[in-house]
């Protein structure tokens, strides 16, 4: 996936604080308890990869464990960033 930065800043938040956002004027983003989501990075088109870690499903135990990680590799490779949830269009056709 790519993405674009353009204000030097990316935030990775949930879907409950993103419909929150979207249904009630005076939610803005990112919510307090969510600024530890926001991370600085320079403004331009964006590699995503997530990458799995190990499955959160069969964990018994609370403690803390590296669940995901997200890299970020700077491009110039002309990809267009995602404008729409890809899967999402063709559901609906």
């Amino acid at each position: 996936m790519i993405i674009e930065v353009t204000d030097g800043r990316l935030c990775l938040i949930n879907y409950e604080s993103l419909t929150m956002g979207a249904q009630f004027p005076d939610v803005s983003l990112p919510e307090a308890h969510l600024q530890d989501c926001v991370f600085e990075l320079s403004n331009g088109l964006y590699t995503c990869r997530t990458v799995q870690m190990n499955n959160v499903e069969e964990r018994l135990d609370t403690a803390p464990e590296l669940d995901f990680i997200i890299e970020f590799t700077l491009t110039d490779d002309g990809g267009e960033p995602w404008h729409h949830i890809p899967w999402f269009e063709s559901e609906c056709n």
